[in-house]
């Protein structure tokens, strides 16, 4: 199991930049969330395939306080028109795509009773990724960051790791991947 994450991190990281040009592309070519929104759940779709990851997709359901585009296993992404959103949380309609996120996200865990801390969500318009999760009782809501490979990997990760159980964290990658498990030793000295 440990060599299948290392790889599948290391596949993520490699298909990042490829990845986030179509984002940025799809962003350009749309003329607003709709076009942008397609498009971007089929390349999440094949992605999934080539990674061989099963992602389970619900589009625009509805919770109590309005209609989820989209979510992915325990990932809730909010779609805005391409371009609207900003570099700040100040701005007025990043600030409203966050707060409409973190709606959904409390909506989805008490509807589904889930643990709030087990969802996270992203806000992007293709070019901005906003990361938003339920840390210690409080909201961590990240600064809005532009889409490239970085951040592209990192989106990816999450996604994946909200499908596969088992958050690819620093946390977790360390009890992995540390000095301290077991397996890791044995690998180093076969390598």
């Amino acid at each position: 199991m440990l060599p299948s994450r290392l790889a599948q991190l290391e596949k993520i990281e490699a298909r990042a930049p490829v990845v986030s040009e179509k984002i940025i592309a799809m962003a350009r070519a749309a003329a607003n969330e709709a076009e942008f929104r397609r498009p971007f759940a089929n390349l999440i779709e094949d992605i999934g395939r080539e990674f061989d990851i099963p992602i389970l997709l619900r589009e625009e359901y509805t919770v109590a306080s309005g209609r989820i585009d989209a979510a992915y296993n325990r990932l809730i992404i909010e779609y805005k028109d391409p371009g609207i959103l900003r570099g700040s949380l100040s701005h007025k309609a990043t600030k409203g795509a966050v707060d409409q996120l973190t709606d959904y996200m409390v909506d989805v865990a008490r509807e589904e009773r889930q643990q709030l801390s087990r969802l996270a969500g992203v806000a992007t318009d293709g070019h901005y990724f906003i990361f938003i999760r339920h840390v210690d009782e409080d909201w961590l809501k990240e600064q809005p960051v532009p889409v490239n490979r970085h951040t592209t990997a990192r989106f990816l990760k999450l996604l994946f790791s909200l499908v596969s159980g088992k958050a690819l964290i620093p946390k977790n990658l360390i009890d992995d991947f540390g000095s301290q498990n077991q397996i890791t030793p044995q690998r180093i000295t076969r390598a």
